[in-house]
């Protein structure tokens, strides 16, 4: 295992539907079925490519069911009695979880909620990148894609009209030079 010392090169990328105004579901319960075909197809082909996502427990029990052909990481203790094959429940660091998903020879995680898991990896300089799509509708209030306030600068790497009301838009984290 690596010392603290450095970061794993396994680059994370946060992927998240919102609302023109901002918000990613209306209560932490909210299935994600509000989204257009084009932004579910994003997600697929991302964390198909990735191969892993990372979740905390509210958005896991959103699922339907856990992700086909993906380690679905679970970030909390498990609360259920058995675990879907391809489901790991993980209650760690998550720089921990991070050097062992490189020494499996992953080279990047698809982070995808909620909030308070975001805002764990994002306290800890853990997201490189940010996928969001951004759907025509609007909740007035809701979830955030953190659950604290943060401070951060983007950088803007692509923008996309992925169908005709929905765009997507990637963004580079700007990390602080050490």
């Amino acid at each position: 295992m690596k010392k603290n010392t450095e970061m794993p090169k396994i680059k994370v990328i946060l992927v998240m539907a919102l609302t023109a105004d901002g918000f990613t579901a209306r209560s932490s319960s909210e299935y994600t079925d509000w989204t257009s075909a084009a932004d579910k197809k994003l997600f697929f082909d991302l964390s198909g490519k990735a191969g892993v996502v990372i979740m905390g427990n509210n958005t896991f029990k959103t699922l339907k069911a856990p992700l086909k052909n993906r380690l679905n990481i679970v970030m909390g203790k498990n609360e259920l009695k058995t675990a879907d094959a391809g489901v790991r429940f993980f209650s760690g660091n998550p720089l921990v979880l991070l050097e062992e998903l490189e020494s499996q020879g992953f080279k990047e995680v698809v982070l995808c909620g909620g909030a308070a898991t975001n805002t764990v990896f994002f306290k800890m300089g853990l997201i490189d990148e940010a996928v969001f799509t951004i759907s025509p509708l609007m909740f007035g209030r809701g979830i955030s894609v953190f659950s604290e306030e943060i401070n951060c600068d983007l950088v803007l790497k692509k923008f996309d009209k992925i169908d005709e009301n929905t765009v997507m838009l990637r963004y580079l984290f700007k990390k602080e030079k050490s």
